[in-house]
């Protein structure tokens, strides 16, 4: 049985029209697959997202104890980038990617 912060679903949403009201144009959701849990970061760019998502982990496991074992995404490219990775790496997180838009697989942040 899985545990808290065991897999997190994420899914990167935009380009938005309108923008938000900082410029926002992405939101990225992350989903913690045992409790439902949802945490949505709003963006400008794609960029933002290993930041954000960063952010979000370590603050969650900050505050559960708990580590986030492997976060699931549905093999967009924002976690392609150098910085993304390093921290997954960092943090012993596995990515485990499923191909894009198969919501069965990441039907939790789809």
């Amino acid at each position: 049985m899985r545990k808290v912060l065991e897999l997190m679903h994420t899914d990167l949403c935009g380009k938005t029209t309108p923008e938000g009201i900082n410029g926002e144009l992405y939101a990225k959701l992350l989903t913690d697959d045992y409790s439902g849990a949802i945490w949505v970061s709003c963006m400008s760019q794609k960029s933002e997202v290993p930041k954000s998502t960063r952010n979000i982990v370590l603050a969650d496991q900050k505050l559960t104890g708990k580590k986030v074992v492997t976060i699931r995404t549905d093999g967009g490219k924002e976690f392609t980038m150098a910085n993304a990775k390093k921290f997954l790496d960092e943090n012993c997180t596995v990515l485990d990617e499923i191909p894009p838009y198969f919501i069965q697989s990441n039907g939790r942040a789809e």
